[in-house]
């Protein structure tokens, strides 16, 4: 009887085992520190930026601002994969 009862839970036990492992091993998905693109000091861009910060710093994350000339500066530095994970961007700006 109690073999009956180890093969029937020894899947569940896998299963557990390796969704730990998994976890484990990837880690978390929200990084620690983050890199934002906002735009000039006195923009909207700007004071977005540090809402951001504040928020996701409330919560672990923290998050360098970097001052830019704007969306298109942002734009640019996004698709070019630079360091910044994140940045604002205007609807409809595009660059060529």
């Amino acid at each position: 009887m109690s073999s009956n009862r180890f093969t029937r839970w020894l899947p569940v036990g896998v299963v557990v085992l390796v969704g730990v492992l998994s976890i484990r091993l990837i880690g978390p998905s929200v990084p620690d520190e983050i890199a934002l693109l906002t735009g000039p000091e006195r923009s909207a861009f700007h004071a977005d930026g540090q809402r951001y910060k504040e928020y996701l710093e409330g919560r672990g994350v923290g998050v360098h601002l970097i001052e830019t000339g704007g969306s298109v500066d942002n734009l640019r530095a996004l698709v070019a994969r630079d360091r910044p994970q994140a940045g604002l961007v205007e609807a409809g700006a595009a660059i060529s």
